[in-house]
């Protein structure tokens, strides 16, 4: 089937409509989104006053910040990881490890809660259990991506009933707002009588690492928001309610009282499907939080303008793949956990690689030379956790450190979709993580459902860097049982030649230019990173629909435009634009592209 379809089939190639899943992503703006839900007018209050409102401020981020420092203490002293062994060297000795991170989580009911939504036990097998072919845990998950590098687990108490009905911490602003602090004080009064707070202090800095909070109703991101008051999840610090950190009657081997600021609040049960009885909150959304509280970002835009890397990392929508059994941490997230050796490749070469899922997997990185630009590769499987993948095959990532690095402090390094900080290298071309709602396909990967075996300077896409010729081709990509090989070639990086009808600059004229021309056209996104003046291919000093059409029939080859320039060299800056982002007379847009 051609991926040129119209953009209407989007929604179908998703298999299940956004509104019939769960909200599983923790970014508020993020979960309306997903569901066509009023963000609450009291979470852009709190973050007016507090730019750092819903996230986490300690959590386990200190772990990965102590990780992070060594891999470039250890880069800084000159050790290559251009060979099998240095990359192993630096993995293990940087790696998030050798610790065992424990969460308290405590099931609350309120005073009007009828009657306790399920047994406690159930959370805790949910969460901490040893896990099912059917049904991944929490602690079973993270044992796998991290093989075997740290473990993750914790205690589910008994349900706490608290003095007041929902409505009273509900307020007016589904619980983002200081009415619920008295629901976390009293539920913390009450869990502190039973268990020792400092046995979830896993740095020893007298702070819990943080609390789970599991509230009896729906979450209020279920919708509709005409009707649902209830409290909308969501993660932050108690700090900001009560003017400093809970403290505990707890203290530590060192004497330190122990105290509790991060909190992270979730619906003991999933948002309604219409049929039958309430069913038990899914364990994805906690494993997508406990990425958080490494300090790993989101990986898809928070600003909701585009995918991301879709459901290809359980820090993007891997936990929506199948809630039970969420998709592994990508290449990226796990070169920065250090859980898998990543080989640097700077010469002609030939590679074979096994699953990313297994213990022996390796990452690729080969850097784009004179930029902060990177691509990253990895075999994917459906081994273990990553069984709901959509295809299987080489993925590739290409990074911006510099894109990164700028944006993790905001959560905020996807949110540029003309130069996200993590881009998926869509292998059959498309641009569909650049439209909301498409979250994965089996034409994303490498050879993939398109055939592709070849990723050049000069295919689409491309391996060019976002303002240079990279020099760099990898081709014969085959996949053969659960192994993936390749080769990777080098020639002398050039200066980009930019071309009429290329709007995003990346060197080619594809499918995401036209992708960015209709959404500009129809008013309903026009990216930043776009050039429109080199959308004038018709020369009339306008960027109109006639000239999309022409970028769209250009590549397609369906209609001879060579009478126009679009295709040609831009020599020198282009004229400013008399008028841009103008529909032309009457002429209709083809919808697209969507995938199959």
């Amino acid at each position: 089937m051609n991926r040129f379809h119209r953009l209407a089939l989007v929604v179908a190639a998703l298999g299940t409509p956004l509104a019939a899943r769960q909200a599983h992503g923790q970014d508020i703006i993020r979960q309306a989104k997903d569901r066509g839900v009023k963000v609450p007018d009291a979470y852009y209050a709190q973050k007016a006053k507090d730019p750092n409102a819903f996230e986490f401020r300690r959590a386990w981020k200190s772990s990965l910040r102590r990780a992070k420092q060594k891999r470039a203490a250890m880069r800084a002293s000159g050790i290559s990881t251009t060979t099998a062994a240095g990359a192993a060297a630096v993995q293990r000795a940087t790696a998030v490890s050798g610790m065992t991170f424990k969460v308290p989580v405590l099931p609350i009911m309120f005073a009007n809660t009828p009657a306790r939504p399920y047994d406690y036990s159930i959370l805790q097998n949910k969460l901490f259990g040893a896990g099912s072919a059917t049904q991944e845990t929490v602690t079973h998950v993270y044992d796998e991506m991290s093989r075997g590098a740290l473990t993750l687990t914790g205690t589910v108490l008994p349900w706490i009933r608290v003095s007041g009905n929902d409505t009273q911490y509900e307020g007016t602003n589904n619980g983002l707002g200081s009415n619920l602090a008295p629901l976390l004080t009293e539920t913390l009064d009450s869990a502190d009588k039973t268990i020792n707070f400092a046995d979830y202090d896993s740095d020893g800095d007298g702070f819990v690492d943080f609390v789970a909070f599991v509230q009896p109703e729906y979450g209020a991101e279920c919708g509709p928001t005409s009707t649902n008051k209830n409290i909308w999840s969501h993660r932050y610090y108690l700090d900001a309610y009560l003017g400093g950190p809970y403290l505990t009657k707890d203290f530590n081997a060192q004497g330190k009282q122990i105290k509790i600021s991060d909190y992270v609040i979730q619906p003991a049960v999933n948002c309604p499907t219409g049929a039958g009885s309430p069913t038990p909150i899914d364990m994805g959304v906690f494993a997508h939080e406990f990425g958080h509280a490494f300090g790993l970002p989101d990986l898809y835009a928070t600003n909701g303008k585009n995918e991301g890397i879709g459901e290809w990392g359980l820090m993007s929508s891997g936990n929506w793949n199948i809630p039970s059994s969420p998709s592994h941490m990508e290449a990226w997230s796990k070169m920065e956990m250090g859980w898998a050796p990543v080989v640097t490749v700077a010469r002609d070469t030939s590679i074979t690689l096994t699953p990313n899922e297994s213990n022996g997997g390796t990452i690729i990185r080969i850097d784009i030379p004179g930029t902060s630009e990177y691509f990253l590769l990895e075999n994917r499987q459906k081994v273990g956790s990553d069984i709901a993948l959509h295809g299987t095959g080489l993925l590739i990532f290409h990074v911006d450190s510099n894109t990164v690095n700028s944006g993790w402090p905001t959560n905020a390094i996807q949110n540029t979709t003309a130069h996200k900080g993590l881009d998926l290298v869509e292998a059959d071309g498309g641009a569909g993580m650049d439209i909301e709602g498409y979250r994965g396909g089996p034409g994303d990967i490498f050879p993939g459902s398109s055939g592709a075996t070849s990723f050049t300077p000069t295919t689409a896409p491309n391996t060019n860097g976002y303002s240079i010729t990279s020099g760099i081709s990898i081709t014969n990509i085959v996949q053969s049982g659960q192994n993936v090989s390749f080769n990777v070639s080098f020639a002398p990086p050039g200066t980009l030649t930019i071309r009429w009808g290329d709007l995003n600059g990346d060197g080619t004229i594809s499918m995401a230019d036209y992708k960015s021309a209709y959404n500009c056209l129809i008013g309903a996104s026009c990216s930043t990173g776009l050039d429109l003046s080199r959308g004038d291919v018709d020369g009339d000093g306008r960027f109109t629909a006639t000239d999309a059409l022409i970028i769209h029939s250009y590549v397609l080859g369906t209609v001879d435009v060579s009478r126009f320039r679009v295709g040609q060299p831009v020599s020198g800056a282009p004229a400013p634009l008399a008028s841009s982002a103008a529909k032309g007379s009457g002429v209709s847009l083809p919808e697209g592209p969507a995938k199959p």
